[in-house]
């Protein structure tokens, strides 16, 4: 072999290298823009699924706002006494009522406890109230026993129902009255979308406070 032929051959070795290592380098990074693309597309899925569930919810809220709580609504507090809503309820003061279910996440309705009780000496003027719902009366006792939900006074709707078209979707929920009748300002709870929870209480701390100021 020739040197001529020996530059040759080894400028062929070298240009095929250089093509394999092109080609691999191409293969690498369409299989890297396809990972790419399916993230993207995974998070973007999930960002349309917050918003659609975000959505929902604000619309459900905008269902139950200014509607009247209903005076006939008995529920049972963890003495297991029964009496009207509308005799815990005063027509002069602030309430914030937090409505859940048992067949909701219970680490979420514990975290969304867990907030109210940090916000709780914020709200100056308003009292933090629970209407959840148990299958029993067993249940409510027995689910309410931690630091967090001692430091509210609860109260279990018999029916569960307060008279709210919220009441049939099973979502936590909070809502502010303040003449004993009407649920305003109502925010469905979700603890995957923490700040805005937070937002919500401070908002609800600044208007009862400043009710209490006028």
């Amino acid at each position: 072999m020739t040197k001529t032929h020996k530059i040759t051959l080894v400028f062929a070795i070298i240009f095929l290298v250089l093509n394999i290592l092109i080609i691999n380098f191409h293969i690498r990074r369409s299989e890297n823009d396809k990972t790419e693309l399916e993230n993207a597309i995974i998070t973007e899925t999930n960002c349309l699924n917050r918003l659609s569930i975000l959505s929902n919810n604000f619309i459900y809220a905008l269902e139950s706002d200014d509607c009247f709580i209903d005076q006939n609504t008995y529920v049972i507090d963890l003495n297991g006494d029964t009496i009207l809503l509308s005799k815990i309820i005063r027509t002069n003061k602030n309430y914030l009522i937090f409505r859940y279910s048992y067949s909701s996440c219970s680490n979420c309705i514990s975290q969304i406890t867990q907030l109210l009780y940090q916000y709780r000496d914020s709200l100056i003027n308003t009292e933090i109230l629970l209407l959840p719902h148990y299958l029993s009366y067993r249940d409510l006792v027995v689910q309410n026993s931690d630091t967090f939900n001692k430091a509210f006074r609860i109260f279990m709707p018999i029916k569960n129902q307060i008279g709210l078209p919220l009441d049939e979707k099973d979502l936590p929920y909070l809502f502010l009255i303040d003449d004993g009748k009407i649920a305003k300002h109502i925010f469905v709870a979700d603890p995957s979308e923490i700040d805005l929870l937070k937002g919500y209480l401070k908002t609800i701390s600044l208007k009862t406070n400043h009710i209490r100021n006028n």
